[in-house]
């Protein structure tokens, strides 16, 4: 994660160190649990604003984009990262969308067709992002937010990164 700006990853990282070692050291937790549980509230947050739900659906999305962030952390802290964890978590990250894009669909809130384009969208970018370097959850800010800031947060965390080599 963060392989466009290090600096941030680690220091996000050090941020939640205490989380991670609660969830892993107090609790027991691995890395592929919270992935689940992260694919878990996406799909509770399908179906939730797909009977009309919303924003109790986006504070569960919200939810499981905060556990997406903490498998890997775990798997960093604790030298528990692995190619089988990778390959679980992207596929669980596609799985969460897919839902996502189908309860937003499901609500009305979207066209299908609008759904459906922007999961291919997500896959083609997936489909790359080992050759480019470009982190999944860097495509997920851009698709929330927008390129520019995007381009704002990937220009600060340089500055950081160049300071930081200082």
């Amino acid at each position: 994660m963060y392989e466009f700006a290090p600096a941030l990853g680690r220091a996000l990282d050090r941020a939640i160190r205490p989380l991670l070692r609660l969830l892993h050291l107090g609790l027991g937790i691995t890395p592929a649990q919270i992935t689940w549980a992260a694919f878990g509230a996406s799909a509770a947050a399908a179906a939730t604003i797909a009977t009309g739900h919303l924003v109790p659906g986006l504070a569960l999305m919200a939810l499981g984009q905060v556990l997406d962030g903490l498998d890997g952390g775990i798997a960093r802290e604790f030298r528990l990262a692995s190619a089988a964890g990778r390959r679980l978590d992207t596929r669980l990250d596609r799985a969460s969308e897919a839902v996502i894009f189908a309860g937003l669909a499901a609500a009305g809130l979207v066209p299908p067709r609008l759904a459906l384009l922007a999961f291919v969208a997500i896959l083609l970018v997936t489909s790359i992002a080992e050759r480019s370097k470009l982190d999944p959850g860097v495509k997920r800010f851009a698709l929330y937010f927008g390129r520019g800031d995007l381009d704002t947060v990937a220009s600060r965390a340089a500055a950081l990164e160049d300071a930081g080599s200082r």
